[in-house]
């Protein structure tokens, strides 16, 4: 997956990396799927998750991939989710 867009500000290509950090409290992210095209037909456009971010939370944002969908002219075939959660010290650095 890779991440586009953070409350509808569009991250610049430099940005968009593995890591990101963000204030507590409910955000909107645009992601895109990046699963190899000899899984699916054709590429689908970005998705949104919202989600609610905690203080001293790591979250982790991934696509689930529907092999029973992968042929489908829609982009139904993967959804954004959060797929773990840990605990994880912030700073003001």
């Amino acid at each position: 997956a890779q991440l586009t867009e953070v409350d509808g500000n569009l991250l610049p290509p430099s940005r968009r990396k593995d890591s990101i950090t963000l204030k507590a409290g409910k955000h909107k992210l645009l992601i895109h799927e990046k699963i190899p095209s000899k899984l699916k037909r054709r590429a689908g456009s970005g998705k949104l998750i919202e989600f609610l971010v905690v203080p001293n939370k790591r979250y982790f944002l991934g696509v689930k991939f529907d092999r029973s969908k992968r042929f489908s002219k829609t982009d139904k075939f993967w959804q954004p989710y959060v797929w773990k959660v840990e605990d994880y010290e912030c700073s003001l650095d």
